[in-house]
C-alpha cells in the first residue's frame, strides 16, 4: 500500500513538472506537440492506468495468489476448517490490496470510456457547427437574391414612372404599373431584411458553439485588466491557491494564467494540481472556477474582487464560503495571511 502511494506522488509531481516546463518551451518541439495532442495524451493516459494496474497485481501476487487458492478450495467445498479460518484472515487482512486493484482497474474500464465518449460528443459537435454554418451560408445567398430581385423591381419602377411622363393617354395604366412595381421592391426588402435577420442568428448560433467547445484562454489584455481590478481594491499580499485536477491539461493552462493575473497584482500565490482521488469529501466537484474563502472579512473581500473581475472577462466563476462551524469575532476581523487566504480551483469545462 505504501509503494503504491509512492508512485502516485511521483506521478503527480512528474504531472505537475511537466505541465510547468511544456508552458515554457516552444510550440514546436516534439514534447509540446505530444502534450497539445488530445488523442495522444488520451491513449497515454489509459497506458499510464494499464501500467498501474499490472503494478499493483504484481505488488499483490503473492496476497492474491494465495486468496485465489482458498477462494477455490471454498468454492469446491474441498478446504479444511483450518484453511476456512487461514481464509477469512486473510479477507480481512487483504482488503487494502482488493480495493487498490480493483480501484486502478475500474479506472483503466472508466477512463477508457470516458475518452470514447468524450471524442464521440466532440465529433458530434463539429457536425453541428458545420451545419449551422451551411444553413447561415444559405440564408446569406437568399438576401443576396431578395436585394437583386428588389433591385429590379425598382428599375421596373423608375421605367414605368418615365413612360407616364412620355404619354398622357397612358397616364392612368403608368401610375398602376408604378405602384405594382414599389409594392413588389417593398416586398422584396422585407423578404431580404428576414433573410438577413435569420442569417445573423445562424451565425450567432454557430459563435456561441465554437466559443463553448473551444479552450479557455485569458488573453494578455484580459489578464491586465484582472491586475488593475485587483490592484483597485487595496489587498497587496493576499494569499491565494489556484489548483487544478492533474489529469487535466486544459484546465492545468487556465488556472496558469489566473495564477499570473493574480500574482501580478501583488498577491501572494501557489499554483499546483489536485487529486480528486485524495481530497473527497473536502473539496467539490467543479465545472468552470469556483472560489472558495475563509469567514474572515478580508477573505471574502477578496474572494467578490477576484470573481466580479473574472465575471467581467466571461469566465465561468462561481464564489462559495469554506463551512468552519462556529467562529469569534476576532477571528472574523482576522488579518493573518493564512486566516483570510482563499483558493481558486479550476475544474472541467463547463
Amino acid at each position: 500500500m505504501g509503494n503504491a502511494k509512492s508512485i502516485i506522488q511521483i506521478l503527480t509531481l512528474a504531472s505537475s513538472c511537466a505541465v510547468r516546463w511544456s508552458l515554457a518551451t516552444s510550440p514546436s518541439s516534439p514534447f509540446v506537440r505530444f502534450w497539445n495532442s488530445l488523442g495522444e495524451l488520451q491513449a497515454a493516459a489509459v497506458i499510464s492506468a494499464l501500467v498501474l494496474t499490472i503494478g499493483a497485481v504484481v505488488e499483490y501476487r503473492d496476497k492474491l495468489n494465495h486468496l485465489a487458492r482458498l477462494a477455490l478450495k471454498w468454492i469446491c467445498r474441498k478446504s479444511t476448517p483450518y484453511e476456512r479460518c487461514v481464509f477469512k484472515k486473510l479477507m480481512i487482512h487483504s482488503v487494502g490490496p482488493l480495493l487498490v486493484v480493483f480501484g486502478i482497474a475500474g479506472e483503466l474500464v472508466f477512463e477508457s470510456r470516458t475518452f470514447i465518449v468524450e471524442d464521440k460528443q466532440e465529433e458530434e459537435a463539429r457536425q453541428t457547427v458545420g451545419s449551422l454554418r451551411q444553413e447561415a451560408d444559405e440564408a446569406d445567398q437568399k438576401a443576396k437574391a431578395a436585394i437583386s430581385d428588389s433591385s429590379i423591381a425598382l428599375t421596373k419602377a423608375e421605367g414605368a414612372l418615365s413612360k407616364s411622363e412620355a404619354a398622357e393617354a397612358s397616364l392612368g395604366k403608368a401610375e398602376a404599373e408604378a405602384k405594382g412595381a414599389q409594392i413588389a421592391a417593398s416586398n422584396a426588402l422585407t423578404l431580404a431584411s428576414s433573410a438577413r435577420k435569420e442569417a445573423d442568428s445562424f451565425e450567432r448560433a454557430r459563435v456561441r458553439l465554437e466559443r463553448k467547445i473551444a479552450d479557455r484562454i485569458l488573453s494578455g489584455e484580459q489578464q491586465t485588466r484582472i491586475k488593475s481590478a485587483l490592484e483597485a481594491a487595496s489587498l497587496g499580499g493576499q494569499h491565494a491557491t489556484v489548483v487544478w485536477y492533474s489529469e487535466n491539461f486544459e484546465a492545468a493552462r487556465f488556472a496558469s494564467q489566473i495564477e499570473s493575473a493574480i500574482g501580478a497584482a501583488h498577491w501572494v500565490t501557489r499554483l499546483g494540481p489536485t487529486n480528486p482521488g485524495v481530497n473527497v469529501g473536502v473539496l467539490p466537484v467543479v465545472s468552470g472556477v469556483l472560489i472558495m474563502t475563509e469567514p474572515p472579512d478580508r477573505s471574502k473581500k477578496a474572494g467578490d474582487v477576484l470573481f466580479k473581475a473574472l465575471r467581467n472577462e466571461d469566465v465561468a466563476v462561481n464564489v462559495m464560503p469554506f463551512e468552519r462551524g462556529t467562529v469569534t469575532p476576532m477571528y472574523l476581523k482576522s488579518t493573518d495571511p493564512e486566516d483570510s487566504r482563499i483558493l481558486v480551483i479550476v475544474g472541467s469545462h463547463p
